[in-house]
């Protein structure tokens, strides 16, 4: 979660709702819910990449994975200590 809004189920809401949505961000989690991502080099649009099946099929492994390290970040963040065992994807 990042400024109050849930980064991956957001997107998939306005997706769902056949919204255009359009993510700026470094962080891929969002990145294969759209469908299409363009791909931004030196302040132009480099290419387009749609989401593979590939990356369809693991995406829910992604997500556990995200959900992971953002619980570490917000652990890290507020100086909680860590459960390792709580990180275990």
């Amino acid at each position: 979660m990042n400024a109050g809004v849930d980064k991956v189920r957001f997107p998939e809401l306005l997706v769902s709702k056949n919204k255009t949505v359009l993510i700026s961000t470094h962080d891929p989690p969002p990145g294969p819910v759209g469908g299409l991502r363009l791909v931004i080099k030196n302040d132009r649009i480099f290419k387009f990449l749609m989401t593979t099946p590939d990356e369809k099929k693991h995406l829910q492994s992604l997500k556990k994975i995200d959900c992971k390290l953002t619980l570490l970040w917000n652990h890290l963040r507020a100086r909680e200590e860590i459960d390792w065992n709580d990180l275990v994807v």
